[in-house]
This record gives structure tokens, sequence and C-alpha cells, in this order.
């Protein structure tokens, strides 16, 4: 149905890597679901940050990232115009770095959907 993980940037900001949703479950949500999953547990993590990169020609994305409060930044990497940057803050965290969950900050974490299949 869906994917997505984030990795560590630094102490304080993680980056969003590989979102994605299948195009037969694309306009119901899972997007924006799977997108507040990677931003609690970030949050749960101790980030405070998250930053993503996407295509400048997907415009549902973009879109979806500004409807959840992410803001347009300059790209990390220097791509010639093809990526936005977007970078979100997550306010204060709601427990103490890595409590209830088996990742490290270092690990990659990642969410299913399956379950809404």
């Amino acid at each position: 149905v869906g994917c997505g993980g984030f990795k560590r940037l630094n102490s304080a900001s993680a980056c969003i890597k590989r979102m994605w949703v299948d195009e037969a479950w694309r306009g119901k949500g899972i997007g924006r679901h799977l997108l507040t999953l990677l931003e609690n547990q970030a949050k749960d993590l101790g980030y405070s940050v998250v930053k993503l990169e996407t295509n400048r020609l997907l415009h549902e994305a973009i879109q979806l990232y500004r409807s959840q409060g992410y803001q347009e930044v300059s790209p990390f990497v220097d791509t010639c115009g093809e990526i936005v940057g977007m970078l979100k803050l997550l306010g204060t965290k709601s427990r103490s770095a890595g409590q209830g969950y088996q990742t490290s900050p270092q690990q990659r974490a990642f969410c299913s959907l399956e379950e809404l299949a």
C-alpha cells in the first residue's frame, strides 16, 4: 500500500526518505497518514526538525507537504532546480528519545501501511 522511512541527520534533525503510496491507493489519505506516522515516530525519538526533498514535478506531494506545515527551503544538494527542499519543526517531543522503540536514532525507521490493505 505504502512505505516511508527517515534517517538521522544530526541530533535534532531527521530526513524523511522514500515516502511512496501505490497508485491504486492514492487519494485515500494514506500519504497524509504515513507522513503523520513518520513525524510522530521522529518526534518520539527526540527529533525536533524533519526535512525532506521531492521532485519539483510532484505537485501532489508538494501540496501534501505544504498542507502539513512544511516550508520550502533550499535543497540539501545542488540539483539544477529539479528538487524542492522542505522543512517542518516538530515542536516539543512527547517522550524521551527512543522510549518504546527498538530502533536507535542512527537506524532508519520504516512504517508500513499493509494493515490498511
